[in-house]
């Protein structure tokens, strides 16, 4: 694929918002690049939707992790911060 072909590739994009959804947990003064936060399967309810189940790139959760590595390494639960703790649903 050529790179003008990958701009009309419909695609998610979850991760080029990441950075702004960390940034807004920062700024609120809950969380710092040094917090730790669960990777673990959460289902967020979405009424009258199937729920929204976030799912790594590898498809595996990987515990406890320091949010500037979440980051890094594009973990998609930690991104689920901004919801705010107590917010979800953890299923093993």
């Amino acid at each position: 694929m050529t790179g003008s072909e990958r701009g009309v590739v419909a695609r998610q994009p979850g991760s080029s918002f990441k950075p702004y959804t960390y940034l807004t947990a920062f700024e609120s003064g809950r969380f710092s690049p040094t917090s730790m936060v669960m990777d673990v399967r959460t289902v967020f309810p979405d009424p009258g939707n199937p729920p929204y189940v976030p799912e790594n790139y590898d498809r595996k959760y990987h515990g406890p992790q320091m949010l500037r590595w979440a980051l890094a390494t594009v973990l998609q639960h930690p991104g689920g911060l901004a919801h705010g703790p107590g917010r979800h649903q953890q299923r093993h």
